[in-house]
Parts: C-alpha cells; structure tokens; sequence
C-alpha cells in the first residue's frame, strides 16, 4: 500500500478526522487486511476490520493445486477469525461481501467505503511539464504504468506492448516489486521500454500527468481479490486508462460506468495492444475520457465524506 500525504483539510474536514480519531481512540484494533488476531483488547469495546484484500481467496485462485488449497486454508484460518470477532467490518468493495457473509458475518454489521484517490494531490496538469522535460521525454506518444508489479499482475503485456510500438512511441514503466526486477533484467533488448525507479511523491503527479495513455493489469487469479490504488491515482490525473483485468474486477466495473477507459480480459493481449494504440491515437478530448474519468474522481474522492463515514460508523461499536 502507498500512503500519500494529504494537502492541508479546511475547517469542516478536520472536524470531521477529529472525530474518526476519537472514534478510533477508543477500539481495540483496525486490521488490514490480516493483522492482530488478538479482537478484544483489555477495554472490551469496539473493534473494526478493515479489509481491504482477500489472501485466502486470491492463494487459492494463484496455484490452482494442493499447494494454492493449503496457503488458502491457512489465510482462511487468520482472516475468518478476525472477521468473525470483530464489531463491525469495513471493505472497500462490495465484491468482498459475499466471502465475509459466508463466514457469518450479518450484513448490519458489515459496510462498504470505497477506497479514494489522492485527488487534492493529483491534480491534471500539462503533459509537457517540467518532470517529463528533466526525462528527456520528447513529443511522442507515450505509454505509462506506474506502481507495484507483484504476484498478481503479469509484465507479459507491458512487454508486449512496448516491443510493437513505433519508433516514435515509448512505454514508461515506473515500477516495483519482482516483476520490476524481471523488467529491468530484459530492458535493454526493448528499446522502447524505459525503465524509471520511483519516484519522489513530490514529483507523482507530473509523473502521471506526463503519458498520454495509461495502462494497468489485474490476473485472472487475483478476480474480485485485488483493488489497486493505481487506477484510482489514473483517474485523479485524468487520462485514458487501458485495464486488463477480470470483468468482475471492481476496478473494471468504474471504467465500463464512467467511459474513461477501456476494459479487457487478462489473456487478450492483442486486444490488450489494439485499445492502447487507439487510445494514443485519439485526441482526448473527442473520446471525452479526460473529463469522465476526473470527473469521476471529484464526485466520489471526496476527504470530507470518507472521514464522515468512517466516523459514523465508528460511532455505532463506541
């Protein structure tokens, strides 16, 4: 998980986080998504669950085999628990309802706050702007993935899109994790594929807002399992978002309602290719997916109605 600084809240927003933190102040755990097993502390008031991943579910769906059963039994035994015995429970999506149903957990105690952007942050600036000069990157379309490269995501198709580019085209990739390590070891035979390391938080934003089309992959394993905050910082910065990912995924489900992207299946690789080139093609403001997906950001990244949220439902185990 990355942690952004959040700029500076007006008077009303910081009442508000007041509150969350007095309703917090007093509960005996927040856990996300496996954390401490021990609930009920020496107070024996409130505690919450904040689940913001499934590991039981995404184990089992990697190694489809006794092994992938086994760790998913095993993650079973810590998540079920604390699901159990917790007060109430928060997920970021209604897609990790159904799971924590099963495990008894009633739905009056069970409520859903999406996870939000850093839209006050990530703001929509210039494509040409200083960070992409200090690059080097010149007037071009550009490709951009930026964030974790971990067990549920699959390189394969940034390779693949970087290696049938044109000449004038450039995918930037500003990674981490082990598939950054697989990327780094294979760089210099694409030369359309710039590896950056990550960059200062300071610099995010003009990062972001230097591609022209941004892309981003969920495997067929990782299904309902798996919220990246990438996508929510692409639509913060306000460019058209190619997704490779489960249907079911929540991330493609805002994609297909807003219009800012386009949403294919994890194993379509030419398709994967086809919807990033026309979307580099296509002026942005004619595919209107600038404006949809920001769009969709001021509506529902707002810091004033989480914090509300979070504190009301705080308010109902204190």
């Amino acid at each position: 998980m990355m942690i952004t600084p959040i700029p500076p809240c007006d008077s009303s927003t910081n009442n508000r986080v007041r509150d969350l933190h007095a309703s917090l102040s007093r509960c005996d755990a927040v856990t996300s998504p496996i954390g401490n097993n021990q609930i009920q502390g020496e107070t024996g008031l409130g505690a919450r669950d904040w689940v913001s991943g499934q590991f039981s579910k995404l184990s089992e769906r990697k190694a489809r085999n006794f092994l992938g059963h086994a760790i998913g039994a095993w993650y079973r035994k810590l998540e079920r628990p604390q699901v159990r015995k917790s007060d109430h429970v928060i997920h970021i999506t209604e897609a990790f309802c159904h799971q924590t149903r099963k495990w008894g957990r009633p739905s009056d105690r069970t409520s859903v706050i999406i996870n939000c952007g850093a839209i006050d942050a990530i703001t929509v600036l210039e494509r040409e702007n200083s960070w992409a000069k200090r690059q080097g990157l010149i007037q071009r379309k550009r490709f951009l993935y930026s964030g974790t490269l971990a067990l549920k995501l699959n390189p394969n198709h940034l390779v693949a899109l970087a290696r049938s580019l044109e000449d004038t085209d450039e995918l930037i990739v500003v990674p981490s994790g082990v598939g950054a390590d697989y990327l780094a070891s294979i760089t210099k035979k694409i030369p359309k594929l710039r590896l950056l390391p990550l960059q200062d938080i300071e610099q995010f934003a003009m990062v972001l807002a230097s591609a022209g089309v941004f892309v981003a992959l969920i495997e067929r394993n990782a299904g309902v399992s798996s919220m990246p905050s990438k996508i929510l910082s692409y639509l913060c910065a306000g460019r058209p978002i190619v997704l490779a990912t489960p249907q079911e995924n929540f991330s493609a489900q805002i994609l297909r309602n807003t219009g800012a992207g386009v949403v294919l299946e994890p194993e379509d690789t030419e398709g994967f290719l086809n919807a990033a080139k026309m979307l580099g093609g296509t002026p942005e403001t004619k595919l209107g997916t600038l404006s949809k997906g920001r769009k969709y950001a001021e509506e529902n990244f707002q810091l004033k109605k989480v914090a509300s949220d979070f504190a009301e439902d705080f308010r109902k185990v204190v």
